[in-house]
């Protein structure tokens, strides 16, 4: 199922745990356990609480990544 799941995220045509579950047939939460092992295995990285500009600049994610000053889900791009 990793591999399904790698090629949905390749297709480029979802972002959404959800919509990624439904089309798996299992769980977002699932979902995400999977995104941890891909992130784990080098396939994904996260886009995280490594920015210190709480202005966002000229990030490309500004406004949604998952920084500690936004509550927003976890950004993963293909590593």
């Amino acid at each position: 199922m990793l591999e399904q799941l790698l090629a949905e995220i390749k297709s480029g045509t979802t972002t959404s745990p959800i919509t990624l579950a439904e089309r798996l047939n299992t769980t977002p939460r699932m979902i995400e356990s999977m995104l941890d092992t891909l992130e784990s295995m080098g396939y994904l990285k996260s886009i995280n609480n490594e920015c210190q500009d709480i202005s966002c600049g000229s990030c490309p994610v500004a406004g949604m990544c998952s920084s500690p000053n936004r509550k927003q889900p976890k950004i993963r791009v293909l590593a």
